[in-house]
């Protein structure tokens, strides 16, 4: 399989896997986190963007990754 092959099936991929994402959705019962992530959390949904574009979204708890978790990752290029 040639790069250019490669690149339009991992492409198709991840737009299919982001459709699939986006339509079901993420929730809780939990309350939403503070927005500032320097914020102690405890016991809420919230999300976390790091350089690079990785993503945690899901719930905290002791200000720890917890429970229900949707992780999104994007890689840099």
């Amino acid at each position: 399989m040639g790069a250019a092959m490669k690149l339009i099936c991992a492409t198709s991929l991840a737009i299919g896997l982001a459709i699939l994402l986006g339509s079901t959705g993420v929730s809780s019962a939990l309350p939403r986190c503070p927005s500032d992530q320097s914020q102690y959390r405890d016991n809420c949904f919230g999300t976390d963007t790091y350089a690079g574009g990785a993503k945690y979204v899901g719930e905290f708890r002791n200000d720890k990754f917890h429970g229900q978790v949707s992780h999104i990752d994007t890689l840099q290029r």
